[in-house]
């Protein structure tokens, strides 16, 4: 007799279908047994029983599950335990017992205390109804569960398209329902249908977020609706001819979400109706509300009536302008506005920090994202700030301070989907490989989509190998740019912190103040990415032959966002990869590539030469740089032994070579071209991305400068930065290709 706890899926297989069979041309695993399936005609056997893994599945049905399930999938009961009522569970367990698989454990076996089942009271239950004959097609049911549990159940009735039969646990199709009517309790069909008919003789419709805030609309009289919350938007554009030829005014909660809502509802019901209004309800009153059902009791209890609570809320509809979409310039704008006001920042780095909080809102439609890396020589130069502004831009995402390598998984693990903000990133590190190194290569793998990193989970008695992906676009903020290691600096866009004084006029962030506008600001702008995410996906790069492919990778989701927003942006972000890649800002290149542009550097000092002796070079060198008079740990010039030796992986090596009638070991120029030309790109040298010797027809570039207009910001920023004339040649991947 087998035990609840040791029910065996060949066991109950056989004790409803007899001895296992042969599938026709297969041979059977060494695992696994074959039945056939008695809920349809199974000419040949379709059911398998793995009896490792206890568990089974049956093509042709389409189901799987557990010892238990199949005991009710054979009974006729389906395949789902949780669809299973209290009878069908009681009929299964008397069918196991019947068949003798079933007993009760002992008294004795089993002592741990029995874990206490909580019913969680129902608060309110929220009926959507057919519009024509009032019958309920689903409800949601809120608990009194507590409020990291989750609060919200939905049930479906049998009659789904019609309604009015019995109500059944769970509901799929969310996106299909009709929206909610508030309507004053008790909730009869009387009371909905009389309400409904208010509903269609309105003129003006107030949008919930929620069902609950839709009942309290109605309770002062308004006509209020909702589409089910802010993940159900697909109910109202399946819904969005009641709203045609009305005004709306849609009733906007104070957090990230509500704004977010508001906005992508108001895209969606543009079309339909004859204007919209955005209310955020925080800003109205003189008491902290969240929501309109907040605003009834409230007022309520303070002893206003209905009536003046209703001419309240005309109030804040008259002042609340009337909602336009924002264009992409317009969004862009005033992301970039909210960066200068409260950082100190170039105008370069203040536009790449305004694409980047662009793309990380559809970073999902590339195959690379970016990194921002913070950095500063001294405290108190306004990384945190750049963090708290970007962080509110994104919705008001929590800041990770000094996290470990654990909580990051974890993070990513509970906020799917979410850009993460580190912060104090120089704490994480302690100089050791054995400690580094792990959150080097979390950093390093999410730059690219597909890249894992494994990691051995340990569980009671075994252990297991796991891989985790880490894709998602990151700010990496703390001192010292030499923090990170050149592989991850590589991948992040550089923006180096100065210290603020008076004249840049740089007003303070304060969290209380101004995280709500920079909110409703990132909501314009996420909805607005939204709208053009398939769109920029088709749009080929652009490059320039004066950086490299990293580069490229890096910037190419802020670089398409920009030619989508159109106007000056493009041109705005050409001319910031510039500024921050390739001048003193975006210095990081190896010491191979150093020593490279040092000797170009020599070259263009000896016009008329064909080469240099080693002796000379070694002698010429340290006039270039500090770099080379104090090279290595002894801190001497640079000798032609240690030139040799890096030069080496470049396939660059000295040989007796003539110069002027004279030998010795040196270097002819034309050993270095190759290198040069990929290495030390510059205006006149055309990198070959496939390594391959190609001519290319210099008419595809754009040879106009790249201009940046000397634009004033705002009122809090007195000027804006001035860069110089850049010539590029710039040019779309494609036509390399």
């Amino acid at each position: 007799m087998n035990r609840k706890s040791e029910l065996k899926c060949i066991d109950v297989a056989r004790a409803a279908l007899g001895e296992p069979t042969k599938p026709t041309g297969q041979r059977p695993e060494v695992n696994e047994a074959w039945f056939l399936c008695n809920q349809h005609q199974d000419e040949h056997a379709s059911l398998k029983v793995n009896t490792l893994k206890n568990a089974w599945m049956d093509g042709p049905c389409n189901a799987s599950g557990n010892a238990w399930e199949l005991a009710g999938f054979l009974q006729g009961k389906g395949y789902q335990w949780e669809s299973y009522s209290e009878a069908d569970r009681k009929g299964i367990s008397e069918w196991l017992r019947a068949h003798k698989l079933l007993g009760e454990l002992p008294e004795k076996v089993n002592r741990a205390r029995p874990r206490k089942v909580v019913a969680y009271p129902v608060l309110r239950e929220f009926i959507y109804r057919h519009w024509d004959t009032g019958e309920g097609v689903a409800k949601r049911v809120r608990f009194g569960a507590p409020e990291k549990q989750n609060r919200f159940a939905w049930f479906h009735s049998e009659k789904i398209a019609g309604g009015g039969g019995e109500w059944k646990p769970g509901y799929a199709n969310i996106n299909s329902l009709p929206l909610y009517l508030g309507a004053p309790a008790p909730k009869d069909e009387a009371t909905f249908l009389c309400y409904a008919a208010r509903f269609e003789e309105a003129t003006e419709i107030y949008l919930t977020e929620g069902e609950h805030d839709a009942d309290a609309g109605a309770e002062i009289g308004l006509a209020a609706v909702t589409g089910g919350g802010t993940s159900s938007l697909e109910i109202l554009r399946r819904n969005a001819q009641w709203f045609r030829d009305r005004n709306v005014v849609i009733l906007a909660h104070a957090d990230a979400a509500g704004l977010r809502f508001a906005e992508q509802a108001a895209v969606l019901l543009d079309s339909a109706a004859t204007s919209i209004r955005i209310v955020k309800l925080a800003e109205c009153w003189p008491m902290p509300v969240k929501d309109l059902a907040d605003v009834v009791e409230g007022m309520s209890a303070g002893g206003y009536s209905a009536e003046t609570i209703h001419e309240a809320l005309h109030v804040a509809r008259d002042r609340a302008p009337a909602w336009k979409a924002a264009t992409g310039s317009e969004a862009l704008d005033a992301v970039y506005n909210y960066i200068r006001r409260f950082t100190k920042v170039s105008e370069g780095q203040a536009r790449a920090c305004t694409l980047w909080v662009a793309a990380a809102f559809v970073y999902q439609k590339w195959d690379f994202t970016s990194y921002l890396h913070i950095y500063s020589a001294e405290r108190g130069e306004g990384k945190s700030t750049l963090v708290n502004v970007l962080a509110a831009l994104l919705g008001g995402l929590n800041v990770l301070i000094r996290p470990s390598l654990a909580a990051l998984f974890t993070d990513l693990d509970e906020n799917p989907g979410v850009p993460q903000l580190l912060d104090e990133i120089d704490k994480m590190f302690c100089g050791k490989r054995e400690y580094d190194a792990p959150i080097l290569a979390y950093l390093t793998a999410g730059f690219q989509r597909g890249r894992k990193v494994p990691r051995v989970q340990l569980g009671k008695a075994s252990r297991r190998n796991e891989q985790f992906e880490t894709f998602c676009p990151k700010v990496l903020a703390g001192r010292y740019e030499q923090t990170l290691d050149d592989p991850t600096r590589d991948r992040c866009i550089p923006i180096r912190m100065e210290m603020a004084v008076w004249a840049d006029r740089v007003k303070r962030w304060v969290f209380k103040f101004h995280l709500s506008e920079g909110q409703e600001i990132g909501a314009k702008l996420q909805v607005w990415c939204q709208s053009i995410a398939e769109e920029a996906v088709k749009i080929d790069v652009w490059a320039t032959t004066e950086v490299g492919q990293r580069v490229i990778d890096i910037w190419e989701p802020l670089l398409t966002i920009a030619e989508l927003t159109g106007e000056d942006w493009l041109e705005h972000a050409k001319a910031s990869i510039l500024d921050l890649h390739t001048g003193p800002r975006g210095q990081h290149d190896s010491r191979g590539m150093k020593l490279l542009k040092a000797i170009l550097t020599v070259k263009d000092s000896r016009p008329d030469s064909e080469g240099i002796f080693s002796s000379e070079l070694a002698t010429a060198l340290p006039g270039i740089n500090e770099e080379w008079r104090e090279y290595g740990k002894g801190q001497k010039p640079v000798s032609a032994t240690q030139i040799a030796r890096i030069l080496a992986p470049y396939e660059i090596k000295p040989a007796r070579i003539t110069i002027d009638r004279q030998q010795d070991r040196g270097y002819l120029w034309s050993q270095f071209a190759d290198a040069w030309s990929r290495y030390t790109p510059n205006q006149d040298t055309l990198r070959h991305f496939n390594k391959k010797e190609v001519s290319y027809d210099k008419s595809l570039f754009n040879e106009a400068d790249t201009k940046i207009k000397d634009t004033k910001t705002d009122d809090s920023v007195p000027h804006a930065m001035t860069q110089a004339k850049t010539t590029a040649k710039w040019f779309r991947l494609s036509e390399l290709r």
